[in-house]
């Protein structure tokens, strides 16, 4: 068993070794060098923004290629602080032998210091969206450590965090591990004026996705548990690849989503306006003892009222612990029904959390056998 499990690893181990060569030569073979040998380039693959006293603080990845095979084998970590951000990535380009390249950067960590400090923040977004060598795909995640540590950190599959976590996201659906952007986060503040960034840490030589921070405005609001992150990506039709599980009466039944979509509406009843969720999903059950009890329709209602504790769990930490609109009830509500917004909201002041959410699902489960 033990051998077992150690080929497995080292099968894991070779895949994300592989994905990174992979990466390296896209890079290699598509990028135009301007007749600077590989040699002479130093390429980030990922960076960690803290701040440090009023100043911008910065880490980069940096590996160290194999000129002869083009992999990357180990890496260095490169620092510096200063009082903007563009002085802070620059300032490491004068203090190695290398040309600095942010063409191949896949991750930027942001620590919870930038967070809470709007102005840092905006600047970091803004610089990181104006380079470019940088592309707009770029995965942004949190840190409630010091965003460094996270970079630093040698995960038990790789050594490069960078390309480790780019390969990780694009094996994953966003159910098991939310995804940020730079593009998605940029115009998420300019639409609805809040994001969640996905948090990350290093615990046990290993990198944990664990919640996220909820910013608005450019500001930390709070953090959401992992619990509570699961429950919202309902709200954002992310929750394709969740697993549903229970066990009533001694039997045990589990379920993977393969399907979600969810409708936001609004209308008045009484002169109170109330926001609705339809959400239609599909899952396969994976396995069920019920035997000849099994009943489908039992399933959808006991999967129904799953999804629907989790979405109030969500609301309960947003809205009334946090206190921001992280449905997106007011955005959508001028969107898709602007005299009830204009109404309510503009000429009466009503508030955000007046809004009473109704949840209605529909799940189609889809191979109901089973086994004993």
């Amino acid at each position: 068993m033990r051998n077992k499990k150690c080929s497995k690893k080292t099968a894991i181990k070779q895949q994300i070794r592989f994905a990174a060569a992979c990466l390296f030569m896209l890079i290699f073979l598509t990028s135009c060098w301007d007749s600077v040998e590989i040699e002479s380039r130093a390429f980030v693959t990922a960076i960690a923004i803290d701040k440090y006293g009023e100043d911008f603080a910065v880490a980069m990845e940096i590996p160290y290629i194999n000129s002869e095979k083009d992999i990357a084998s180990d890496k260095s970590i490169k620092s510096n602080e200063d009082k903007t951000l563009s002085a802070a990535i620059y300032g490491i380009d004068r203090m190695t032998d290398k040309s600095l390249y942010l063409g191949p950067v896949k991750l930027a960590v942001l620590g919870e210091n930038i967070l809470k400090d709007e102005k840092m923040f905006r600047q970091s977004i803004s610089t990181l969206s104006k380079d470019r060598d940088i592309s707009r795909k770029l995965i942004i995640l949190s840190a409630k450590e010091a965003a460094a540590a996270v970079i630093k950190a040698e995960d038990e599959a790789d050594k490069l965090i960078g390309t480790y976590i780019a390969s990780y996201y694009k094996k994953n659906n966003p159910s098991l591990v939310y995804r940020q952007d730079l593009d998605r986060l940029s115009r998420g503040f300019a639409e609805d004026g809040i994001v969640v960034i996905p948090n990350v840490y290093y615990e046990n030589e290993k990198l944990i996705f664990s919640g996220g921070a909820v910013c608005e405005n450019y500001k930390l609001a709070g953090w959401l548990n992992s619990d509570e992150l699961n429950g919202l990506l309902w709200i954002y039709s992310q929750a394709e690849g969740a697993f549903l599980q229970w066990k009533e009466n001694g039997i045990f039944t589990a379920l993977s989503i393969n399907k979600c979509k969810t409708h936001m509406d609004f209308y008045e009843e009484e002169g109170i306006i109330y926001a609705r969720l339809n959400i239609e999903a599909r899952a396969d059950i994976c396995e069920s003892f019920a035997g000849d009890s099994f009943n489908s329709s039992e399933v959808s209602k006991k999967s129904s009222d799953l999804i629907r504790a989790q979405i109030n769990t969500a609301y309960d930490a947003l809205y009334n612990k946090i206190g921001v609109d992280g449905f997106g009830l007011l955005s959508n509500m001028e969107k898709k029904n602007p005299d009830l917004h204009k109404i309510y909201f503009e000429n009466m002041g009503m508030d955000f959390r007046e809004i009473p959410v109704i949840v209605n699902i529909n799940i189609e489960t889809n191979n109901t056998g089973y086994t004993e």
